[in-house]
């Protein structure tokens, strides 16, 4: 039995290995195939080091004040950072989320209040 993902920029085949008890991932990532054991999640440190990513993205969009969500939803697709990562960065940062009337939520940093 063998499975195929698309997620964008990389293609993740999972399937059983006879003798191996857990399941392998393969994936192609920056030109080379690596295996993961345990799926296809990255390790911890780049997790940690997207979060990173994330927050700087937060950080650069909300100097300036107060950022609808939605706008701030579209740079993180754009520069590929996942929602989780995303909600993980603003949670780190402290962000506030701020509900308007006709906009809908802002995002601000918690020194702009």
């Amino acid at each position: 039995m063998q499975a195929e993902a698309e997620s964008g920029w990389s293609t993740a085949k999972v399937g059983r290995v006879h003798g191996i008890s857990q399941i392998q991932a393969w994936r192609y990532v920056h030109g080379q195939v690596s295996t993961a054991p345990g799926g296809c999640r990255p390790p911890r440190r780049h997790r940690a080091s997207e979060r990173e990513r994330a927050m700087e993205m937060l950080r650069r969009q909300l100097d300036d004040g107060p950022v609808p969500e939605r706008i701030l939803r579209m740079v993180a697709r754009h520069e590929i950072i996942s929602l989780p990562t995303l909600r993980r960065a603003k949670t780190a940062l402290r962000v506030e989320s701020v509900k308007t009337l006709l906009d809908g939520w802002y995002w601000r940093l918690p020194d702009a209040a």
